[in-house]
């Protein structure tokens, strides 16, 4: 059976990235980058979605979880889509090595709600 809301016509390919040590992989769905103020036009995008892992990584967060947060409060503490957040990155996060256990191996974050 065909992917839910996905044209069985549709051209999808597969594809293969290579992380380099210092990148960091995010993929956020449409309620994440639509995120907004009610009334307004000012989407949470990329931009948002950018600034909240930064920030997240600089401060030894969960990047995903600080994401879904950012989001929200852009939107003003409401939900108004389904979100979800997938973000892998290789080598160590500094969340998980303040716990004593590096991650010497790709590592992912997710949330959806």
């Amino acid at each position: 059976a065909p992917m839910l809301g996905i044209p069985v016509a549709n051209n999808a390919c597969d594809a293969v990235f290579v992380l380099d040590p210092r990148e960091t992989l995010v993929i956020a769905t449409d309620g994440i980058s639509e995120s907004r103020p009610a009334g307004s036009d000012q989407f949470f995008g990329s931009i948002g979605t950018v600034r909240a892992v930064t920030r997240s990584l600089r401060e030894g967060g969960d990047p995903a979880q600080a994401v879904l947060e950012a989001a929200r409060a852009h939107e003003g503490g409401r939900q108004g889509d389904d979100v979800a957040v997938l973000i892998a990155r290789l080598g160590s996060w500094p969340a998980y090595q303040k716990r004593g256990s590096p991650v010497r191996s790709a590592k992912t974050s997710v949330v959806y709600a």
